[in-house]
């Protein structure tokens, strides 16, 4: 069975080349992409508990928005899963990944999610050293079957240029991120 997470789309504010917030690292909105808003930034759920069955052995639980950790002068988020903490920051604009407990905390975040999400919408982030290290691309809506059921849901892909790994994201309204998978690109 493939490990299913649950995420909040959480936000914080960026735009290309001058970021309205400083917590933003390079970014770079490629297509505004057309048609309905599909997602939003929503305020996030404090303390929701996640508990996935993955088999009669394995069981991953997920705490989403388990306090905050000021970053230089930022609260970001903490999520708490089995085996790491994660921390992201929010606002209207666009969400960010700031690293992890074992990853370690980037000093500027990586747009993960640039609102308002439409089919078509297209944009790259990264690190000051790799800025354009992560293209996304909003693929549009589709309903997703998880072990927590079915979800209508927004499709957010992402390729990481520097280990040449595809993902997929499926966002639904109201909850967040509902299911993901990984893969490694081949030649």
């Amino acid at each position: 069975m493939r490990l299913v997470l649950l995420l909040l789309p959480l936000a914080v504010g960026c735009k290309k080349g001058n970021a309205d917030d400083a917590q933003a690292g390079p970014y770079d909105l490629l297509e505004e992409g057309d048609g309905d808003v599909l997602l939003v930034a929503e305020e996030p759920l404090n303390g929701a508990i996640y508990h996935y069955h993955i088999d009669s052995r394995t069981t991953i639980s997920i705490t989403t928005n388990e306090g905050f950790l000021d970053h230089n002068g930022t609260a970001l988020l903490r999520r708490v899963t089995t085996d790491e903490v994660v921390y992201r920051g929010f606002s209207e604009d666009a969400a960010l990944f700031f690293g992890t407990d074992t990853f370690g905390l980037l000093d500027e975040g990586v747009v993960t999610l640039s609102y308002p999400i439409m089919a078509g919408r297209r944009w790259t982030s990264g690190t000051p050293d790799f800025p354009d290290m992560f293209e996304y691309h909003v693929i549009g809506p589709e309903v997703i079957e998880t072990p927590a059921g079915y979800f209508d849901a927004v499709r957010v892909d992402q390729l990481n240029r520097v280990d040449d790994i595809d993902s997929s994201r499926w966002y639904a309204p109201g909850v967040g991120m509902v299911h993901r998978i990984a893969s490694a690109r081949t030649a």
